[in-house]
């Protein structure tokens, strides 16, 4: 079994089971293209800034006490726009975890999704110096086939809790992705994973975009109608091997953009409920018992386990 297989699965199995009421009303974006392929864009990370995995409810993940720096900084998205930092300041050599929470973020914009095939997203490989590799992973509420919210009993509280599905980018020779460099209006289509690792060339900056095929349902977790539902989007994780080298430039790389692309269509606006984002207001009451999800619990890994797993990677990557 290989090292993030295991990974994941220590940590899917480790959950805490955390209390996450019903989200605010979610806004729903304007369709944008990008590479040619009509896209909405749930965050752009604009009103996010200076918000930490050591503080935050939005940004979470591996904290500073592990040497690294996830946050939410100005001058790394496009255009030296916002991004989400994957910042180093004293790790030298862990698995490490920087995650966005969708369902804390008001801003957020997750309507509109019906017909999106691809998840997509923006990288900034600047810091690394040595070949882009790193695993996505997100997660959302699991629907039957009759639309219905899929709950389970959670085990430790006795609580009626939504099922989670997991998905994590698949570990297989014939995985699927592509990637659009900044000024390039050719995607590029990159064949086979390495530890559920996509890999794009050094320096690379621009769009990465993953097909919901290409991604397999955490062992852990079910997918009940056996399908991306996109009707209520839990978080986005991203899994990034930090090391010494990242030291100069400070940071290993930075993720902007976060969004879906596909068949989307246009959205009517009710003109009769123009909540803006600033007035936010719940329209889904929680009902019976406390409803919530379980969340993957901050990754811990020493250094030595990671190193050994990063030199298999890059053995598999050159061989």
């Amino acid at each position: 079994m290989d090292f993030t297989r295991k990974v994941t699965i220590g940590l899917v199995s480790a959950c805490l089971a955390v209390v996450i009421p019903f989200s605010a009303a979610a806004a729903t974006a304007d369709i944008k293209k990008v590479g040619g392929f009509d896209t909405r864009i749930i965050t752009d990370f604009e009103t996010l800034s200076g918000q930490t995995s050591d503080t935050s409810e939005i940004i979470l993940g591996t904290k500073s006490t592990d040497g690294v720096d996830f946050s939410v900084k100005t001058g790394y998205g496009i255009d030296n726009s916002n991004a989400l930092v994957l910042g180093e300041t004293t790790a030298k050599g862990f698995f490490a975890e920087a995650t966005y929470q969708v369902s804390k973020d008001e801003d957020a914009e997750t309507e509109g999704l019906d017909g999106a095939t691809d998840l997509l997203f923006y990288v900034n490989g600047g810091g690394e110096p040595d070949g882009i590799a790193f695993m996505p992973l997100f997660g959302e509420w699991d629907y039957d086939e009759d639309g219905n919210a899929v709950m389970e009993e959670n085990a430790n509280t006795g609580n009626m809790e939504n099922a989670i599905t997991w998905r994590e980018l698949g570990d297989a020779v014939d995985t699927v992705y592509y990637s659009l460099a900044d000024g390039s209006t050719e995607w590029v289509k990159h064949t086979g994973t390495s530890g559920r690792y996509l890999s794009l060339d050094t320096g690379f900056k621009g769009y990465v975009k993953i097909g919901f095929d290409n991604f397999d349902v955490v062992w852990s977790s079910n997918d009940v109608n056996d399908k991306v539902d996109l009707k209520h989007i839990v978080r986005f994780s991203f899994y990034y091997g930090m090391y010494a080298r990242h030291q100069d430039a400070g940071y290993a790389i930075a993720i902007d953009n976060i969004g879906f692309s596909g068949d989307l269509k246009e959205v009517a606006v009710d003109s009769s409920n123009t909540t803006s984002k600033n007035e936010i207001t719940s329209t889904n009451p929680v009902t019976g018992d406390m409803v919530g999800n379980t969340v993957i619990v901050t990754l811990l890994v020493s250094g030595l386990v990671v190193m050994l797993a990063e030199t298999a990677f890059k053995k598999k990557r050159n061989a």
